[in-house]
């Protein structure tokens, strides 16, 4: 779905929005087990110009990075490794079916109420929590994925690049700040956008649709080589439709930059078989979705959750969670029936009534064993890791992210976490390197550099530390040349 089309509608029609956007960009962790690719289908080319001519996929990637690390730096997303997680894992099955991917995706989950999903450079595909508790099912979600994972794999930003004459990082970022705007204001978030891209804006508004056709078919595709209900993405936008009726300024809007949405539910439901059902919602996202509605919605158990008895008790023992009810969650979990027992995000949710209860070692038992049977989940190594040290244990919270390294970056939270263990362990080099990397990942560049100079002034280094430390001093500082010559 259009980001500008659903900034300007939720905007205005979810008043009770109180966060914006962001987006996040790291390598791409593989949790759950992939199918084979099945073959590449053919894609139409939008357009008589070769994006590549105009901008390599290395250049698109390297721009998602830098609008990453500035937007890290500005704005908040759900502090919920285990739902954001969840949309990796989702995400990374969608992309196995998706042509030409040629970098890795980052999937990132915003704590807003909004129904809101986006693309931007580099394969940063951003959800709002809202879109995740307003989906019927998991094929709805999946739908919108597909659709966002088509702007990227078509290389539709690129193409923009090419009609409106190589934008640089500069004014793509001020694009993003309409994004960010728009949570208050739309008015401004439109003079924003139209400021920054201007002398292009009839090549743009002409691009888009396009685009979005383009971007529903290859998405069903997508929908239907990974399983599931290609028609949910179509009844998904339909009542997105019925949502703009009465709200004018909204729908002008859409209706200028994109097919209309009776057009595009008919095209797709054209395209693909009929019969097709997809699979079933995984149990993993009835729990998720339950989880998010809990933790960032109203509250309130809809229908879908009221008549499943089990996903109720969940539902409650989370808002009892968020309301600080540790006590009460913890025995409606345990009223769960046997099989629901050993479910991670169940496992997750009594690791934290434990963590809050000051029952550390029973945190830790429990987090212990789902990190032996499920290794390298962010969420896991991320309670277990707090759970260490608030139990007085840095040197195994330190431990424990060491060997999961390689994920640090695409999770900030456990940099931070990783910094803190080392401090606590009486390893002052090791945190402050660390917390540079963490303040690099979100944005902080002067921070960064201040704390590789805290390790410069630590006694007794080696020649070959003081030499590496140097170095990444110089290239934080060529970082903040680059984003300042912007």
């Amino acid at each position: 779905m259009n980001d500008f089309y659903l900034r300007r509608l939720t905007a205005q029609a979810t008043p009770r929005c109180k966060h914006v956007f962001c987006t996040i960009l790291a390598a791409l962790t593989l949790i759950l087990p992939m199918q084979a690719r099945p073959s590449t289908f053919a894609l139409p080319s939008i357009g008589g110009e070769t994006a590549d001519t105009i901008m390599s996929t290395a250049d698109e990637y390297s721009l998602g990075q830098a609008l990453l690390k500035q937007l890290r730096a500005q704005l908040p997303v759900a502090k919920d490794l285990v739902s954001e997680s969840y949309l990796e894992n989702l995400g990374s099955q969608l992309l196995t079916y998706a042509p030409n991917i040629e970098y890795p995706f980052r999937f990132v989950l915003i704590e807003d109420d909004s129904i809101n999903a986006f693309a931007t450079p580099g394969g940063i595909i951003v959800v709002h929590t809202g879109l995740i508790a307003a989906t019927d099912n998991e094929s709805e979600l999946a739908g919108v994925l597909a659709h966002e994972i088509a702007h990227v794999a078509q290389r539709h930003i690129a193409r923009f690049y090419a009609k409106a004459n190589k934008l640089n990082l500069g004014t793509t970022l001020g694009m993003l700040a309409a994004i960010i705007a728009a949570s208050q204001s739309p008015e401004a978030a439109q003079a924003m956008l139209y400021t920054g891209v201007a002398a292009n804006a009839s090549a743009q508004l002409g691009f888009s649709r396009d685009n979005e056709t383009e971007a529903d078919r290859i998405g069903k595709q997508i929908l239907t080589n990974a399983g599931f209900d290609p028609s949910a993405m179509s009844r998904f936008f339909g009542r997105l439709q019925d949502e703009t009726l009465g709200q004018r300024d909204a729908a002008t809007e859409f209706l200028r930059t994109h097919p209309h949405p009776i057009t595009r539910i008919a095209d797709s439901l054209n395209v693909l078989p009929a019969e097709h059902q997809g699979r079933r919602d995984s149990q993993q996202f009835e729990l998720i979705r339950a989880a998010i509605i809990a933790r960032f919605g109203n509250q309130t158990a809809p229908v879908v959750i009221a008549t499943n008895p089990a996903l109720q008790r969940f539902f409650k023992a989370a808002v009892a969670v968020a309301r600080h009810q540790y006590a009460s969650a913890q025995q409606l979990l345990e009223q769960l029936p046997l099989s629901w027992q050993h479910l991670t995000p169940v496992q997750l949710l009594k690791a934290e009534t434990f963590i809050a209860q000051i029952r550390y070692s029973e945190a830790i038992s429990v987090l212990e064993t789902l990190n032996a049977n499920y290794p390298r989940q962010p969420a896991t190594l991320e309670l277990l890791a707090r759970s260490y040290l608030l139990n007085q244990e840095p040197r195994k919270a330190y431990r424990l992210l060491v060997q999961a390294d390689s994920l640090l970056d695409q999770w900030p939270e456990l940099l931070k976490l990783k910094a803190d263990a080392a401090a606590h362990a009486a390893l002052p080099l090791q945190s402050h390197i660390t917390l540079a990397r963490y303040y690099e990942q979100t944005g902080s560049l002067d921070q960064a550099i201040a704390q590789v100079e805290y390790a410069q002034a630590l006694p007794e280094l080696s020649t070959s530390t003081t030499a590496k430390l140097d170095q990444l001093k110089l290239q934080l500082q060529k970082q903040q040349l680059t984003l300042s010559a912007r």
